[in-house]
């Protein structure tokens, strides 16, 4: 016990009681902290995400420069790329240049020429969400053992911060510090997390297996993808840890939508598990437009991530990154993705 008091005293941020040693939810959801985790990072950054968002959103902000965007008038969407890289489920781009994805049961960095970075080992089989945090460290989604667990970036040491869930799934992050994480299964959910304390908030439940999940530019507005309907919801922050009621924003057409994505303007994209579609729905939720078919080669795919690149090592902003668990694909989309949370 004194080791884990110790370690759980270097894990938190200076505005969180070090006394506190074990967080239980009503569904007896705890933290679990393991004695090779992080090492003291800062939690939350107490930053203020700028941009706009929805139907107003007539201008963005291009994040890097600050300089506005014409949102009214979207250039054409260019050519699509292979990158010639391999990926797993999901993927996230980090501070120092590196495309994150799992590689066997490791935490794996590549950057554009060919680099690799080891994050951590031994960390799970089946990496179903990962995201880069406003701290630098990562959060892993494992529906294999129902946990979410945070890597230290600097020191490789990772600690499960949630257990018992039921096939938590995809992954999003705010400038704020926290992470969201979807349960994908029937009357499934999302919550958001402070993965530094194992602190936990219900944004939306009831969900047909909820997949996707992803934020405004402003970070005022929560967008999930509802896998088995079609039904993409949005729901509005109320304060820093309460939401709104769920509102449905779009409906896509037949197929399974898993992954979103949004850019500057607002808009969300999303791709279709199976055939590769990939769709634009402007920022107001009145209609989506086709944009291509990522590899019309394939007769049978599972996509199921697309990201904006973030700016570092060639990981261009205005490019928008697709995996299908086996290639990475770069699509030019002339817009550039919300601003990195770091």
């Amino acid at each position: 016990m004194m080791l884990l008091a110790v370690f759980l005293l270097a894990c938190r941020p200076s505005d969180v009681d070090p006394t506190t040693t074990d967080i239980t939810d009503t569904d007896d959801t705890t933290i679990q902290m393991v004695d090779s985790g992080p090492t003291g990072r800062t939690g939350h950054t107490g930053g203020t995400a700028t941009g706009t968002t929805g139907s107003t959103a007539s201008t963005g902000v291009t994040g890097d420069t600050g300089e506005p965007f014409d949102c009214d008038v979207l250039p054409v969407v260019g050519a699509v790329t292979s990158t010639g890289y391999v990926t797993e489920e999901d993927f996230d781009f980090d501070p120092r240049g590196f495309m994150v994805s799992q590689r066997n049961q490791n935490i794996e960095g590549l950057d554009r020429y060919g680099t690799t970075f080891i994050y951590a080992t031994q960390v799970g089989a089946d990496a179903a969400g990962l995201r880069v945090l406003s701290t630098g460290d990562l959060a892993v989604a494992q529906p294999d053992t129902g946990g979410l667990v945070m890597v230290d970036a600097k020191t490789g040491g990772s600690a499960t911060v949630l257990s018992g869930m039921t096939f938590p799934n995809a992954l999003a992050a705010d400038s704020r510090g926290y992470t969201f994480i979807t349960e994908a299964y029937s009357g499934g959910r999302v919550r958001q997390v402070d993965v530094y304390t194992g602190e936990q908030w219900p944004v939306v439940a009831n969900l047909q297996s909820p997949n996707g999940v992803a934020l405004s530019p402003d970070e005022n507005t929560l967008y999930v993808a509802e896998t088995q309907t079609g039904k993409i919801y949005s729901v509005d922050r109320i304060s820093d840890t309460e939401w709104g009621e769920a509102q449905v924003f779009f409906t896509m057409p037949s197929g399974s939508y898993y992954t979103l994505a949004v850019d500057v303007c607002g808009n969300l994209y999303t791709v279709g598990f199976s055939d590769g579609k990939l769709y634009r729905i402007v920022a107001d939720g009145s209609e989506a437009e086709f944009l291509l078919e990522v590899d019309a080669n394939l007769s049978w795919a599972s996509f199921s991530s697309i990201r904006f690149g973030n700016g570092v090592g060639g990981w261009e902003r205005d490019k928008l990154y697709v995996t299908r668990r086996a290639e990475l694909y770069e699509v030019d989309i002339g817009v550039q993705g919300r601003a990195p949370v770091y």
